[in-house]
């Protein structure tokens, strides 16, 4: 199951206590979003971060990190064990081009990727095809081999 965690709650609770959705509060939030659009994205700015959501790839989230903009997304796989997740990473990472994929503190799967810099039209689009290589079927090959 791939979920948004715990800000996409938190950004939900907001609107539903004031009826509007937290602006996104890095420069260029807008630009990112009418970008990630274009790929058939279902895009909310949040009050740090873009929320992306895609039938076929999978759903991240988009901010402003270290000069440059942090892509994540993750798979919750709190229930597998450490070995299992950390056999699974390493095949993961070594097929990648762009992104890295770690296990977090609570025993998810983590798929995270940077940018350096400020948003450039051409260079995000190429990293979004990167990315977009890099976590294709990622669901598919976790339940072969968690044997979900």
């Amino acid at each position: 199951m791939i979920r948004l965690g715990a800000l996409a709650a938190f950004a939900v609770v907001l609107v539903a206590a004031t009826g509007q959705p937290a602006a996104a509060q890095f420069g260029k939030a807008r630009e990112v979003k009418k970008h990630m659009e274009q790929h058939d994205y279902r895009v909310e700015m949040k009050d740090d971060h873009v929320a992306a959501v895609h039938d076929k790839w999978l759903n991240l989230t988009i901010r402003e990190y270290k000069g440059g903009l942090l892509f994540r997304s993750w798979l919750e796989t709190t229930e597998y064990k450490t070995d299992d997740l950390e056999s699974l990473a390493n095949e993961l990472n070594y097929k990648a081009t762009a992104a890295r994929v770690y296990i977090d503190n609570e025993n998810d799967l983590i798929y995270e990727c940077w940018l350096p810099g400020e948003y450039d039209r051409e260079r995000f689009e190429a990293l979004i095809e990167a990315w977009h290589v890099d976590t294709i079927g990622q669901s598919e090959i976790v339940r072969n081999h968690l044997n979900m």
